[in-house]
């Protein structure tokens, strides 16, 4: 029997690992939120921000052990789209439960130990296996962070762990939000600048609409 598939029999899902990130009040997280039917994980306590208007059913857990608890035992079927806000306060939360667990694995002076970055690196790769199973589409959002080489300005994902490259290396679209004035624009096509990830069949460069009262916020579900 080939093991050759033609290339129409290949599947198509329509669900996507993305990551959106951007500085502070870049709309990140009202952004991530106009998918379809979005569960929020809040892990920064982000959704209080949101207008109460287009805030979406949300879970805080308290711990990586609460999160998984939710993601393995509560039923998820009313949800199409899961936000986690934000992937450096996901690596925070696994790491803690972690080296609460194993207090070895704290150096002397209280940070982690490599040891400890790659039992996360082993916890993120499992969420990541666990969240490609569910049908649906999962977003991750992430701030950015700035650096200078020469007189260029470099712009990078903050958090940017091993555990954490575990997510954004199964990412189907990753997009970095400009912000000029009231102007935000998600931006597929990476750069010298920053990075980024584009998505077959999906503009390169897409201005956030601004959101007036009264109005649904479904911008990445349309």
């Amino acid at each position: 029997m080939s093991l050759i598939k033609k290339k129409e029999d290949l599947p198509v899902s329509k669900d996507l690992f993305m990551l959106i990130y951007g500085e502070p009040a870049s709309f990140k997280t009202a952004t991530a939120l106009s998918a379809d039917k979005p569960l929020l994980f809040d892990l920064e306590g982000g959704v209080q921000r949101i207008n109460r208007e287009w805030q979406t059913d949300t879970v805080q857990p308290e711990t990586y052990g609460q999160l998984m608890d939710v993601l393995n035992n509560e039923d998820l079927s009313d949800y199409k789209t899961l936000v986690f806000d934000t992937l450096l306060a996901l690596n925070d939360l696994c790491m803690e439960e972690i080296l609460t667990e194993a207090p070895s694995l704290r150096q002397k002076d209280g940070s982690p130990s490599l040891k400890a970055y790659g039992v996360a690196k082993v916890r993120f790769k499992a969420l990541v296996e666990l969240l490609a199973k569910m049908d649906k589409t999962i977003i991750f959002v992430a701030h950015s962070s700035e650096s200078r080489d020469g007189d260029d300005l470099i712009i990078r994902i903050d958090g940017s762990t091993s555990a954490v490259k575990e997510i954004t290396k199964k990412l189907d679209a990753m997009a970095f939000i400009s912000v000029h004035g009231q102007k935000h624009t998600l931006n597929f096509r990476p750069t010298g600048k920053y990075y980024a990830k584009p998505i077959q069949g999906v503009p390169d460069y897409i201005d956030i609409p601004i959101l007036e009262q009264g109005q649904p916020n479904t911008f990445l579900q349309d």
